[in-house]
């Protein structure tokens, strides 16, 4: 799988560039966020949601897919559950779902890509007053974070903070650009 080079989606480098983005979907189960902790609660997922549809067939999940990516990659509607209006960067519109409390996961989101830490906590913390989510947990490359590469990023990426959330787990590692936070709701027992 080449690298591509360009940053607009074209007929020729369609399938390519779906392959890139949606990177996960070559991934085992084991790769993945394990959703089996969660067998009880609906899961929301942004991003290759029906990959995670199928690898965890016992789990309630509704998938999550952009406005952007579905028309740029002329996704099938069997690709997701609802659409996430995502046309105005600064304005994301999250659709209406019929769900309580459910744990929402990003998993290398291109939602997320190009945001500064302080737009990241903006959209986090949209997602989780929008859905009353009860966990949230991102999973995305570092190299996509708007931020200065001149410090030690440890400090930036620790000071995102999701209000009525506690962090459960954080992994950032420098070595492959990695960053992991599994947030919990300090409301939910």
């Amino acid at each position: 799988m080449g690298i591509i080079l360009q940053t607009k989606v074209t007929d020729e480098n369609r399938d390519k560039f779906y392959q890139q983005v949606y990177c996960q979907q070559f991934d085992s189960k084991h790769q993945l966020i394990n959703l089996e902790i969660f067998s009880n609660e609906c899961v929301l997922v942004d991003c290759c949601a029906w990959h995670y549809y199928d690898m965890f067939p016992n789990n309630r999940i509704i998938r999550l897919e952009t406005v952007k990516n579905a028309l740029q990659f002329k996704l099938s509607r069997n690709k997701f559950d609802k659409l996430v209006d995502d046309q105005q960067d600064h304005c994301i519109r999250w659709p209406s779902l019929d769900v309580v409390t459910p744990v929402v996961v990003f998993d290398r989101s291109p939602m997320l890509k190009y945001r500064s830490l302080a737009n990241l906590t903006n959209l986090l913390t949209s997602v989780s007053n929008a859905y009353q989510a009860s966990h949230l947990i991102i999973n995305m490359n570092t190299t996509f974070i708007d931020d200065t590469r001149l410090v030690d990023r440890f400090y930036n990426m620790a000071s995102i903070n999701i209000p009525g959330f506690t962090v459960k787990e954080f992994v950032y590692s420098v070595s492959i650009n990695k960053l992991f936070i599994h947030f919990g709701c300090n409301h939910v027992t």
